[in-house]
């Protein structure tokens, strides 16, 4: 049987966390937890898995089957796992589902916010929502999310792409941050989500930045990094190979805090 919420330990208040989504193997689980992950997501998806889908949104092998599901959760041990929900298949049964399983947190797509159906369904289980699916370029506007807690029900952490198009994005943040003569997205205007919600950020992590955006991002009250493992890909993505996640956190691990 799945391990339930209970058995995982959430992370620790002012912990600046790590977030993976689509594993998609008890190795693969037990290597990402290893290198401090402390949430692990599935994208449980049968059509996309099995290729009935004809266009499923990730071009990769990083969608699992519904019935290896409970094998992977059940290996989950320190992190907290989540499964990722698209718009048609978020419905109140999906929800009982994914609690049944011990799933208490999914990642939905934070343009469309659910239904009031499913959000009774989430209070009544105890579940929590994560907005993802979501990128912010540098010419959008301060106010470029309306990202109040009241408007997105059951939210438990909000998930950002920071400026996935730029080859450098963490460059770009920092270059015009704090002032600038141009109308850019700052790491002040980063500062104001992360004050109003608990905020994932995703950005072009590597070995050699890791340290300045986790103090960063970590001194304006981010919650922690997101990371989307898929060789796909998107201008409005920033991924990853596993390798690529794990150098940059093991290469955390050693790099002293400023």
């Amino acid at each position: 049987m799945p391990t339930s919420l209970s058995t995982h330990q959430s992370p620790r208040a002012n912990h600046f966390s790590f977030k993976v989504d689509r594993a998609t193997s008890v190795d693969e689980i037990k290597v990402l937890e290893s290198v401090g992950v402390d949430y692990i997501g599935f994208d449980a998806d049968d059509d996309a898995y099995y290729r009935i889908d004809p266009d499923p949104f990730w071009g990769d092998e990083r969608y699992i089957s519904e019935d290896d599901l409970p094998e992977l959760l059940a290996a989950v041990r320190r992190a907290q796992p989540y499964v990722d929900c698209s718009p048609e298949t978020l419905v109140p049964e999906l929800v009982e589902q994914r609690a049944a399983s011990g799933v208490h947190l999914l990642q939905i797509t934070a343009r469309f916010p659910p239904e009031s159906p499913v959000v009774a369904a989430c209070e009544a289980l105890d579940v929590g929502l994560i907005y993802g699916h979501d990128y912010v370029v540098p010419e959008d506007k301060p106010s470029f999310k309306d990202t109040s807690a009241a408007q997105r029900p059951c939210l438990r952490y909000y998930d950002l792409q920071v400026f996935p198009s730029e080859r450098d994005a963490w460059w770009y943040l920092k270059e015009f941050s704090p002032e600038h003569p141009r109308d850019v997205i700052t790491i002040d205007d980063i500062r104001g989500v992360a004050a109003r919600v608990p905020l994932f950020v995703s950005l072009n992590v590597n070995p050699n930045n890791v340290r300045e955006i986790v103090d960063t991002l970590s001194a304006i009250g981010v919650a922690g990094l997101s990371f989307t493992l898929s060789p796909t890909k998107y201008g409005s993505f920033h991924t990853f190979e596993r390798e690529e996640v794990v150098e940059s956190l093991r290469a955390l691990e050693q790099a002293p805090a400023h």
